[in-house]
């Protein structure tokens, strides 16, 4: 069996958030508690939601296509298709699309849920 090391394209576990614009995809196999990897696809306006998000840990990630509005406490950053980013994501920490087309971002989240 391969379950516990690989995820085939047509199989991935999906949430997908209406009110938010914003699907979900699980890359990762599951089980892998300290490290978890997604596919975000954001639809225009599309955002992380009204609250700014918290948890220990690291994220980082590599937005594929499209335009990716992060902000890190104070600090708004805005990406493109091939930029990258890391931050500790005790910072409270959102994200949206602000643009007209749809974006795609590989988020990466390494968790100290495992300690």
């Amino acid at each position: 069996g391969q379950d516990d090391l690989v995820v085939r394209a047509n199989q991935r576990s999906r949430l997908q958030f209406d009110k938010l614009g914003l699907v979900k995809e699980l890359l990762s196999p599951p089980g892998h508690s300290g490290l978890e990897v997604f596919m975000l696809a954001i639809e225009p306006g599309g955002d992380s939601g009204p609250e700014p998000w918290t948890r220990s840990g690291e994220k980082a990630g590599i937005v594929l296509e499209g335009r990716f509005e992060l902000t890190v406490g104070e600090r708004v950053c805005v990406l493109e298709a091939g930029d990258s980013f890391q931050f500790d994501s005790s910072q409270p920490h959102r994200f949206r699309n602000p643009a007209s087309f749809g974006t795609k971002v590989v988020w990466i989240i390494s968790s100290d849920a495992a300690a």
